[in-house]
C-alpha cells in the first residue's frame, strides 16, 4: 500500500498524481490521508463566549465535513484511474497524524508534496515534511510541485551512495523498485572537495585523487553485485559538492526519480536539515525517495513488506 498525504494544495495534487500513476507501476492500492487540524484558537480563548463558542464549534464541523468530501470525490477520481484507492480523514497534528497512520496500515511508502499550505521554506525545514521524515517508518517519496507523474515505466533511478549503512538500505529500497519496474539504477557517488592541505607536503588534490581511486573500486564492487542480481545498472562517479553533483547527474541521466539515504555519514539532522538530502529535494528534477533506518531495526521496511 502507497499512502498519499494531502491538503488539497496544488502540490498535494501533483503528489496524488505521482502516487497514483507509481501504484499503477508497483501494483499497489493507494491510501488517501487527511489529517484535519481544527484551529487552536476555539479553547480556552473564547470559553466565556458561549454563542461564539458554539458559531466556531459549527464552521469547524462544517470543515471538517467539507474536507471529507473533498478526500472520497479525491479518491474516487483516483479510481478511475485503474488503482484501487481509498480516503482516510484523521483529526489531529499531522506530524503526528501521518505517521501513525502509515505504521497503522503497514505502508510501503508514504509520498508527500513539498510545496503545501506552508511553502517549500517551512514545509522541508521545521515543519510537516521534515518531521515526518524523521518519524515515517517507510520509505518517503516527495514530490516537489509541477514534477510530472512518471512515465509508463520507471526508465530510470538514481541512488546517491556514500557507502555508510544507510546509503546501503538505501540501495536495497532502489533494487526492489528496479526488480519490479524494470528501471535501470545509477550508482551514483561524489568525492567532496575540501578546500585546506593536510600537510605541508601532502596537498587535498593528492589525497583527493587517492580517495576517487577507492571510491571508484567500491563503487564498481556494488555495481557487480547489483548487476548479478539481474538489474542493468551503471555508475556515476564524480567530485565537487554532493547535492549539487547528484542534481546534475540525475538531471543528465533522465531520472525518473532519486533515491537516498537519511542517515548516513551526518545522521538524519544533518541530512534532511540544511544539507545534502534537502539541498536534492529542493533543486532534483524528479521526486526523491528518502530512506531511513527502521528505529530498532537496523533497516528500512521493504516495498510490499507489511509492518509487524
Amino acid at each position: 500500500m502507497i499512502v498519499v498525504a494531502t491538503d488539497f494544495s496544488e502540490c498535494a495534487n501533483d503528489a496524488v498524481a505521482y502516487g497514483a500513476v507509481l501504484a499503477q507501476r508497483l501494483g499497489s492500492e493507494v491510501s488517501l490521508l487527511h489529517v484535519f487540524e481544527p484551529p487552536s484558537f476555539i479553547e480556552p480563548a473564547f470559553s466565556q463566549e458561549v454563542q461564539l463558542r458554539h458559531d466556531l464549534r459549527q464552521w469547524v464541523e462544517d470543515a471538517r465535513r467539507h474536507a471529507a468530501e473533498r478526500l472520497d470525490r479525491l479518491a474516487r477520481e483516483t479510481a478511475e484511474r485503474g488503482v484501487k484507492a481509498h480516503a482516510v480523514l484523521r483529526d489531529g497534528l499531522p506530524t503526528d497524524e501521518i505517521p501513525l497512520a502509515v505504521a497503522e496500515r503497514g505502508a510501503e511508502m508514504l509520498v508527500l508534496g513539498t510545496h503545501g499550505r506552508t511553502g517549500v521554506s517551512r514545509v522541508l525545514l521545521g515543519s510537516v515534511a521534515e518531521a515526518v521524515i524523521r518519524q515515517a517508518p517507510c520509505p518517503v517519496l516527495t514530490v516537489r510541485q509541477g514534477q510530472q507523474p512518471p512515465r509508463p515505466r520507471l526508465m530510470s533511478i538514481a541512488v546517491a551512495l556514500d557507502f555508510s549503512p544507510g546509503s546501503a538500505i538505501a540501495l536495497d529500497q532502489a533494487k526492489q523498485l528496479a526488480t519490479r519496474t524494470t528501471a535501470q539504477l545509477i550508482l551514483v557517488h561524489v568525492v567532496e572537495a575540501w578546500p585546506y592541505a593536510v600537510t605541508e607536503s601532502l596537498q587535498w588534490i593528492d589525497v583527493q585523487q587517492r580517495l576517487t581511486e577507492v571510491a571508484g573500486a567500491l563503487l564498481d564492487g556494488v555495481l557487480g553485485e547489483v548487476r548479478q542480481e539481474a538489474i542493468y545498472a551503471t555508475k556515476a562517479l564524480s567530485q565537487g559538492t554532493a547535492y549539487q553533483e547528484i542534481v546534475r547527474l540525475a538531471t543528465a541521466a533522465e531520472a525518473d526519480l532519486i533515491v537516498m539515504g537519511t542517515h548516513g555519514r551526518r545522521g538524519i539532522q544533518r541530512t534532511v536539515v540544511g544539507s545534502v538530502a534537502e539541498r536534492v529535494i529542493r533543486l532534483a528534477p524528479c521526486p526523491v525517495l528518502t530512506v531511513r533506518n527502521a528505529r530498532g531495526t537496523g533497516r528500512a521496511g521493504n516495498p510490499g513488506e507489511r509492518a509487524p
